[in-house]
């Protein structure tokens, strides 16, 4: 995702996401819901359980703020899940050390990924900027083949732009894909000057 589209429909996409989350959270006055112990394996459907009073479930809103609030690892089904995890403020950036929270789990579910050393922060901070987001985040998981959904369907509805759904992710098949730049190998010594390199490749002092 540019950065014009993500800093555009990232507070409205946030703040949806997290009210979501909140009223559900509150549904027992204030309390948190309890995490359900079977994940995804639950065969109870019943409202009780279910419901915004009952237990919470991978797949609903409110589910990661549950398991932080419970002290539980949490199951993940969607790489959007894993992202919410490391971005607890839902700022849509994700530091180096907010990583540290889930990279054991993405080296149990990927493949070929190693420590979280300099050179593979660099390989996930494509852009150079000091944090990653989703779409960063997304590619490398794509990459190193974690096997889970974007998890990207429950956005759909939070806003009223569908454009605003464009993932960024490089080879998706968003509706209005638009392609995030990425940092040229050559940095401040780079003397193209071609307006197709300089739409794809971001240099030290780009605004």
């Amino acid at each position: 995702m540019s950065k014009d589209s993500s800093s555009s429909s990232g507070p409205a996409r946030r703040t949806s996401y997290r009210r979501c989350a909140s009223s559900l959270s509150d549904g027992m006055g204030g309390a948190p819901r309890p995490v359900c112990k079977f994940g995804t394996n639950c065969f109870r459907r019943n409202p009780e359980h279910t419901g915004p009073t009952g237990e919470a479930h991978p797949a609903d809103p409110d589910y990661l703020d549950a398991c932080e609030k419970a002290g539980v690892e949490p199951e993940f089904i969607s790489i959007r899940k894993l992202f919410v995890w490391c971005d607890r403020n839902y700022s849509g950036r994700a530091r180096r050390e907010d990583l540290i929270r889930v990279w054991p789990v993405l080296q149990r579910l990927g493949q070929d990924i190693g420590a979280l050393d300099d050179a593979m922060w660099e390989t996930l901070d494509d852009d150079g900027n000091g944090h990653i987001n989703f779409s960063e985040f997304a590619e490398f998981t794509t990459k190193h083949k974690l096997g889970l959904p974007l998890g990207l369907d429950d956005l759909l509805g939070q806003t009223n732009d569908v454009c605003e759904l464009v993932c960024g992710v490089y080879g998706c098949q968003c509706h209005g894909f638009a392609a995030r730049k990425r940092r040229c190998k050559y940095g401040g010594e780079c003397y193209q000057k071609k307006e197709d390199h300089l739409l794809g490749f971001c240099h030290p002092g780009d605004v």
